[in-house]
C-alpha cells in the first residue's frame, strides 16, 4: 500500500477493496506492510487490542483510516509494540530535513510472533524513507501455565440451563442499570458481557478438578517424584525408578 494520499479517490477505494479481497484468501500468517502515508500516534483506550503503548507523533486523518482498517481485519500495528528512541522511530524525512514522521508500518495477525521492529540507518541509496525491518518467528509462542485460566463452560443439562437462566435474570434485574450520562452502546455492551460471564460462573462450573491444568494422576506422579528426589540414601533401584518417573511426568503433562 504505497502513497495512498496521492491516489485519486476512486482508485483509492478500488485499492482498499483489493486489499480486503486479498485478505479473504489469507493464509494463517498475514503480514501487510508498506508506506501508508498515515500517522497513527498514540492508541485510544478501545484500540489496545491492535496497538501497543509506543505510538509516535500525532494521528492524522489517514491514521484514523489505517487504524479502522486494522480493527476491521484484526491486524496489529506492530511499530507501536516496541519501545525505541525517538530517532529510531521515524521512517520519513521532508526534503528540507526539518520534518520527520512515522508513516511506514508493518501489520500482522499474529503479533506474538513478531519479535522486533527496527529502522535501518545509513542505507547507501538516496531516499526520503528509511528501511523498516521486522523479525518474525515461525514457531508459535508456547502458552504459559502461569497465565492459564479456565474459561467457564456452557451449561449442557436442563438443570444447568435453568440455573444459568435464573442467575442471568437475577443479575439483569439487580445490576443492569445505566445512568443517563453513561447511556451509550459501549456501556450497555460491557454490562451485558458482565451479566453473561458472571452467570456462567455458577456452582456447576466451579469444580476444582475442572479448573486445574494438570490432572490428579499427573499431580500424584509429580508428588511421588518429589519425595523420591529428596530421599537421602538413594539406591540403584531408586535411581532407576526416579528416571522412569521423570519420563512419566513429562508424558503426563503433555
Amino acid at each position: 500500500m504505497h502513497l495512498l494520499s496521492k491516489l485519486p479517490k476512486r482508485r483509492l477505494i478500488n485499492f482498499s477493496n483489493d486489499i480486503r479481497k486479498a485478505q479473504e484468501n489469507q493464509d494463517r500468517n498475514v503480514i501487510v506492510m508498506g508506506d501508508f502515508n498515515a500517522r497513527v500516534g498514540q492508541p485510544k483506550k478501545y484500540e489496545k487490542f491492535i496497538m501497543g503503548n509506543f505510538g509516535y507523533g500525532k494521528r492524522n486523518e489517514r491514521g484514523n483510516k489505517l487504524v479502522q482498517y486494522a480493527c476491521e481485519q484484526k491486524l496489529s500495528i506492530m511499530n507501536t509494540y516496541f519501545k525505541k528512541d525517538a530517532d529510531r522511530k521515524w521512517t520519513w524525512i521532508s526534503p528540507d530535513q526539518k520534518t520527520v514522521n512515522e508513516i511506514d508500518y508493518i501489520m500482522c495477525n499474529k503479533p506474538k510472533q513478531i519479535t522486533n521492529i527496527e529502522v535501518l540507518n545509513n542505507v547507501p541509496f538516496p531516499s526520503d524513507h528509511r528501511l523498516l525491518r521486522s523479525s518474525f518467528s515461525l514457531k508459535s509462542p508456547k502458552k504459559s501455565r502461569k497465565t492459564y485460566s479456565s474459561s467457564p463452560k456452557l451449561p449442557k443439562t436442563d438443570d444447568e440451563k435453568l440455573l444459568y437462566s435464573a442467575s442471568l435474570n437475577e443479575i439483569l434485574k439487580t445490576k443492569f442499570c445505566v445512568l443517563p450520562e453513561e447511556n451509550n452502546v459501549q456501556n450497555y455492551y460491557d454490562k451485558l458481557e458482565y451479566a453473561i460471564t458472571s452467570s456462567l460462573k455458577i456452582k456447576y462450573n466451579n469444580s476444582k478438578d475442572e479448573t486445574k491444568i494438570l490432572s490428579r494422576t499427573t499431580n500424584d506422579l509429580m508428588d511421588k517424584r518429589t519425595k523420591l528426589m529428596h530421599t537421602k540414601h538413594e539406591t540403584k533401584e531408586m535411581k532407576e525408578e526416579l528416571k522412569n518417573l521423570f519420563k512419566m511426568c513429562s508424558k503426563a503433562k503433555k
